[in-house]
């Protein structure tokens, strides 16, 4: 288990878990990278996707669609998921692709 932050109060000085004392000199030069730089958006959705989440139906994000359902169709539809191992998603989807292909 993760050994706690120690803050020492008489110099803000901040020793993380692995042992790395963070100053007040080392937030405020983070402070400024963060409030000057370009974000590298790239890199963070990559952080995003590796940390979890659901994976990509694709390339790239997979944009979600809401829709709404009375109680009935829903719990009916959360049976028949659960009866096929599945989820309401994959059943939604395959729904959704057969109809456009008719």
């Amino acid at each position: 288990m993760n050994e706690p932050m120690k803050y020492r109060i008489e110099t803000g000085d901040v020793t993380l878990s692995d042992g790395t004392v963070r100053t007040e000199a080392d937030y405020e030069r983070m402070a400024l990278e963060a409030e000057t730089m370009e974000p590298d958006y790239d890199a963070i959705f990559a952080r995003a996707r590796a940390k979890g989440g659901r994976p990509s139906l694709g390339e790239g994000i997979s944009p979600v669609l809401q829709v709404r359902l009375d109680e009935q169709l829903r719990q009916q539809l959360a049976e028949r998921a659960k009866r096929d191992h599945t989820t309401p998603s994959s059943i939604a989807r395959d729904a959704i692709q057969a109809f456009l292909a008719s």
